[in-house]
């Protein structure tokens, strides 16, 4: 499971992604939405959607890579996603991160950022119970291929801005 505020991988990193079902994995992804309040994070999340049509290309990909986008929670006022949290298999023995750096071009490449790997059975089970309240979460929803938008649009919405400047 991950959850993300800006998700713009690299292209290996995102071929990696889709690879996972066919190799008997799966994966979980937690990221704003195109609501959000925040300019950055809705012109992140736009420019995404080009990747989620991507990574749910494929039979294997429908039940085993889940992308959800949280829109906000208004009674606590908060409209996007800001933490970043990525846990490897669900089970006590596996480890988790958590740290700084988003998955866009300038965490990746630019910034100096942290993530801070954990491997603590107790820990893990407690990161682990956040992390699927969050995925249970009012306001989150699972995006599913039929709800993007068509391959020319997409594909226009791709074009501006570039990932590398986003």
């Amino acid at each position: 499971a991950l959850s993300n505020a800006f998700f713009l991988p690299t292209k290996r990193l995102l071929d990696d992604i889709k690879r996972l079902p066919e190799r008997g994995g799966s994966a979980k992804l937690l990221l704003n939405g195109t609501d959000a309040a925040e300019k950055g994070f809705r012109l992140v999340a736009k420019r995404a959607r080009k990747d989620y049509r991507f990574l749910l290309q494929g039979d294997k990909a429908r039940d085993n890579l889940k992308i959800f986008e949280w829109h906000g929670d208004a009674s606590k006022g908060v409209s996007s996603i800001h933490h970043k949290v990525w846990a490897f298999v669900d089970a006590a023995k596996d480890p988790y991160a958590i740290g700084s750096s988003n998955l866009d071009f300038h965490s990746l490449r630019r910034n100096s950022e942290g993530v801070l790997l954990i491997q603590d059975a107790k820990t893990k089970r407690e990161m682990d119970q956040a992390l699927r309240g969050d995925f249970a979460a009012p306001g989150v929803e699972r995006i599913r291929k039929e709800q993007l938008p068509g391959r020319v649009k997409i594909f226009l919405q791709g074009i501006f801005p570039p990932r590398s400047w986003l």
